[in-house]
This record gives C-alpha cells, structure tokens and sequence, in this order.
C-alpha cells in the first residue's frame, strides 16, 4: 500500500461518509488511479466478507477505518486486473449478494 493509495482512500471514505444514502454502501470506479474502492458505512459492515469479495476481483491494496460524528466508514482500494468499470459493476453485484445472503446470518 503506497503513501498514495491511502490518501485517495481517505478521500474516499470522507466523501461517501458524508452523504446521505438509502444504500449503506457504495462501489466506485476510480478510473484516474486505475482502482475500485469498496465503501461500507454501515454499524455491523462485515470487514473481513468486504475485503475476501473485493479481493476476488483484484489485489487489495488499502483498506481503511474512518470514524466521523454520523458513521463509522470502512473501505478498501482493488487494484483490478481487468478493466476498472467492469470490476466495479462486478464488485457491486457480488459484495450486494454477499451481504444480502443467509439474512442476518451471512452467507456463510
């Protein structure tokens, strides 16, 4: 993880933290850095499921813990081995099911 990566992150996570959303969470395609973040804002956000999803879709390379007055937010930065945009749809549908299975139990 470079100096680079973390901050871009931190940016990241300050942004979505502070808007206001009906989904707890968020994927973005950051096409300029060539990376997809993967944002959860949410109280019980399962870290190790984000990050073990994520990392189906390329090498995690930053991952990050933001407290703000409203949210705790937690991320992490994909470096993708394909085309950014399509890792992001890939990574959204993927971590929604991930999320979404087993109900409050989990998918595993």
């Amino acid at each position: 993880m470079t100096t680079n990566q973390q901050a871009t992150l931190r940016i990241i996570l300050e942004t979505l933290s502070q808007a206001a959303a009906s989904v707890p969470w968020h994927v973005v395609a950051v096409d300029s850095c060539g990376l997809v973040a993967l944002v959860d804002l949410s109280d019980d956000a399962p870290h190790t499921i984000a990050e073990a999803v994520a990392g189906r879709w390329g090498d995690v390379v930053a991952t990050a813990t933001l407290e703000t007055a409203t949210a705790t937010a937690w991320g992490c930065l994909v470096k993708p081995a394909g085309d950014v945009q399509q890792t992001a749809d890939r990574l959204r549908a993927a971590y929604a099911l991930a999320i979404d299975a087993g109900g409050d139990e989990g998918p595993f």
